[in-house]
This record gives structure tokens, sequence and C-alpha cells, in this order.
């Protein structure tokens, strides 16, 4: 399959999945009130870290393995065979340390909804680590289709279940039947890989596996704190459900940015692991680059649109209880140009077997919960936007810095990004001004700095980006991957 299959592929699973996602939120916003909304949020964000801690690195390993071993099956049977028994016990534990943490929490559920609550941190468990098997395997027509059937699923019990105003929790039921079904997706390919003949792996080669399962383990962790919604237990603790609820409109509408300008070049992370395998650097980082400046171009584009039209989608989203979320949607485009070095990171991550993630996604914890606890504590719900762009600002620092000093400036140039920051800054300074609070004037302002920001970003020879990545694209379409 083509890299530009996979990737569109891969871009159309993740296109549903933040859809649905979106809309499912959207919905439980309307339903119910904001404290309960809240404590959903709360809830969904137990159920992600829960079964992260418990993961071990086994989905790393899948997601990792499964794609370097791909022409060596007896390999990959190894491999394979060691991590399916983890697959399905790792999840248990996963619904335990979710439940452990809603009780800690003082979340006042039934019984039946704890119940509810575990089964659904099971089910999503299931799906994450069948999700990470066919990642690697690169069958991510498989995983679109668990996608869609999540996707339906969800969209259907929250559009037809009742739920009263103070909130039910029938939606976690909603929930586990949807990431059950979405789990079964995808079995087959993956029971094939088990049942070829094991080669025996050598102690080394277990350990370096060991290895990169505990870094990109502890990694995960800290990217679910750092990339997700690591500051909503902060802002929980000292602000309340409510003020949860209201931040949480404007993360979703931020996260559904986040995922718009990764997902369409989300098969790109395998083409690098694989270039690594085959010790082609050079073309790992090339892509890089490649990645770099359409995720910038994108990023770009969709943060000016967040900046300048907040309340319009705010409003059309999640009705007009929520319209105060409008500056907070401004102040967390700040941080999306730091996305732009996704694939610059997985290849650090690679190369040292996940310790650069590791270590820098380790401060980058420490720095979101200073930076979180100080920003709530003096200026409220806004110091928790606040605190988020600013840390991922500082953390894509630190990948550009790497970068830099071990392969030259000139591997990622540094004026696109610099032109990206900049717009966005002023955006959000003029945004905040009462004399362009009218939507003409504002639609107009928000054309006029998408047009500037096509002008101002170049490639690495000045010519114009927007041209330089759309007849690249158009290259590509269709062609074979060199490895093929």
């Amino acid at each position: 399959m083509s890299l530009v299959r996979q990737s569109m592929w891969a871009a159309s699973a993740g296109l549903v999945m933040t859809a649905s996602r979106f809309i499912v939120t959207a919905i439980l916003a309307r339903k119910l009130s904001v404290d309960a909304f809240g404590q959903f949020v709360y809830s969904q964000w137990l159920v992600d870290i829960g079964f992260l801690v418990c993961a071990l690195g086994a989905t790393g390993v899948a997601s990792r393995y499964f794609s370097e071993y791909r022409e060596n099956p007896s390999a990959l049977a190894a491999v394979a065979q060691r991590w399916r028994p983890l697959s399905f016990v790792l999840p248990l534990f996963g619904a335990l340390a979710a439940v452990s943490g809603a009780g800690i929490s003082g979340l006042t559920f039934s019984v039946d909804a704890y119940v509810l609550l575990a089964s659904w941190c099971l089910m999503s468990g299931l799906w994450g680590m069948h999700t990470a098997a066919l990642t690697g395997l690169q069958r991510f027509d498989l995983v679109f289709t668990a996608n869609v059937v999540a996707a339906v699923t969800m969209l259907i019990g929250v559009w037809l279940v009742p739920f009263d105003e103070d909130g039910s929790m029938k939606v976690f039921g909603i929930m586990a039947v949807a990431a059950g079904l979405a789990s079964c997706v995808g079995l087959r390919p993956i029971a094939l890989v088990i049942k070829i003949k094991a080669d025996e792996l050598s102690p080394e080669r277990w350990g370096s596996i060991y290895r990169y399962a505990f870094n990109i383990w502890i990694t995960a962790i800290m990217w679910s704190l750092v990339w997700s919604r690591g500051e909503i237990p902060v802002l929980r603790n000292l602000e309340g459900d409510e003020a949860v609820g209201t931040y949480a409109v404007a993360l979703t509408l931020y996260g559904g940015a986040v995922a718009g300008v990764m997902l369409w070049i989300s098969g790109i992370a395998q083409q690098i692991t694989r270039y690594l395998g085959e010790r082609n650097e050079q073309a790992a980082l090339t892509l890089c680059r490649f990645a770099l400046d359409l995720q910038l171009l994108l990023i770009g584009v969709g943060a000016l649109v967040l900046i300048w039209l907040a309340p319009e989608l705010i409003e059309l989203g999640f009705g007009v209880k929520y319209q105060g979320s409008a500056v907070l949607l401004g102040i967390l485009a700040l941080g999306l140009p730091a996305m732009a070095l996704a694939s610059c990171n997985h290849l650090l991550q690679i190369i040292t077997d996940a310790r650069y993630s590791r270590n820098t996604t380790i401060f980058g914890v420490f720095l979101l919960f200073c930076c979180s606890w100080v920003g709530v504590s003096l200026l409220g719900v806004p110091g928790a936007a606040l605190s988020r762009s600013s840390t991922l600002l500082i953390m894509g620092a630190i990948t550009y810095f790497v970068f830099w000093r071990r392969w030259g400036l000139g591997v990622l140039g540094g004026f696109n990004i610099s032109v990206v920051i900049l717009l966005l800054g002023v955006s959000v300074l003029f945004s905040l001004l009462p004399e362009l609070k009218g939507l003409p004037v504002r639609l107009a302002l928000c054309v006029g700095m998408i047009a500037l920001l096509l002008v101002l970003m170049k490639t690495k020879s000045k010519e114009p980006l927007v041209i330089s990545v759309w007849l690249r694209v158009l290259s590509i379409i269709g062609r074979k991957s060199p490895n093929e």
C-alpha cells in the first residue's frame, strides 16, 4: 500500500473518530447541566489515564515493532505472541484504576454507574490494544472500520437515550458498547500473525524491546497529561465541576483542531519508523521536514479561524450558555504550532528508544502542573488555557533545539515557525479589543491574516510554501513508497 493511501486511510480513521467524539460531546453539553457535563469530561479523562497507567507500554511496542519487523515474520510472531496475553490482562487493571480514581476524586456515582465506568475503561483498553496492533501492521483500513463502528454506536446511543438534566450515567454504558464492538474489528489479521512460527530473539533484542516498552509507557502517561487534559484535575480541585465544563467546551474544539492538523499525515509516523529500520536516516529527515511544513500551513490557517471566529464556533457547537468559553479557545490556539513538530518528536523517540520523549514529557508534566496551579489560582479558568499553550510552546522549542544541535539549522529552518507564532499572537491580542467584536470585522481580519500567512510562509528555496506543498502532494499521489 502506498504511503499516500496509508495516510488517507489513517486520516479518514482519525477524522471519523474526531468528528464523532466532537458531536457526542456537543450533544451531551446541550443535554446535561454544566456541572454534570463537567463530571462526564472528568470521567472520560479517568478512563484515558487509567488505561495508560496500566498499559505498561504494550500499545507502543505493538505500534513500533509490528511495523519494524513487518518484513521478518518470525521475529514479528515472537513479539506478537508475548504481547497478546497482555492485551487482555492490562485493560482489566486499567478499569480498576479508573474506578479507584473516581472514588478518590469524590465523584458520587451509584454502584451501577461505577460498574459501567469500569466496563467503559475495559472495552476502551481492548480497543486501544487492537488499534495499536493494526497500526503496526499498517492495516489502517481496519482501524478506519473500527472507528466507524464505534462512531455510529456512540452517536445513535447519545441521540436516542434520554439523559436526566442533572446527569445520567447511561452514557458510560453507551461508550462501553461502542468500544467493545470496535475492539472486535481486525481480530483475524492479528490472529494470523500470532500463528506464525516464532523466531528465538536474542536476550539483547528482548532487552531493547523491554527498555522501549518502559520508556514509551512513561512517555504515554506524560503525553496524556501534557498534550491532552492534564490540567483538568487542577482546575476541578480549585474551581469545581462547572469550571471544568466551561473549559472542556473550548478544549474540545481545540482538540478537534489538533486532530484536524495531525490526521492528514498520521500514516507518516510508520513510514519514518520503517526508514529508520532500514538505516535510511536522510529519508526520515526529509519526510520530517515535509510533515513540519505541511502541518504549519494547516495549523496557521486553522488557528486563525479558531481565534477570530471563536464566539460563533462555541455557540454553534455547544449553545449560548457556553459563550464565555470563546476567549479560552483563542488562548489555547496559541499552543497549536508545537503540534507541527510531531514527526520530529517521533523520529527522536525511535532513535533513542523513547528516552528523549520520556525525559522531555516528564519535564513537560512538571511544567504544566506548576503553570496550571499558578495560572488557575491567579486567573481562574483562563489561567488553565494559558498554562497549556505556554507549556506546549516550550516543549516544541526543546525539540527544535535538539534537532538544531544534532542535524543543523537547515534541516527544519525557523522562519515559518516564527511567522505562525507571531501572527497567532497578534491575532489573539487584537481579538480582545472591543472595537473588533463585530462579526464582519473579525471575519475580514481572519481572511486578511490567512492571506498574509500564505504570502509569508516560504520553502528553503524561498518559494511560496503553499504552492510547494501542493505540488509535492500531487507528485506523490498514487506513487508507491520506495520499499513497497
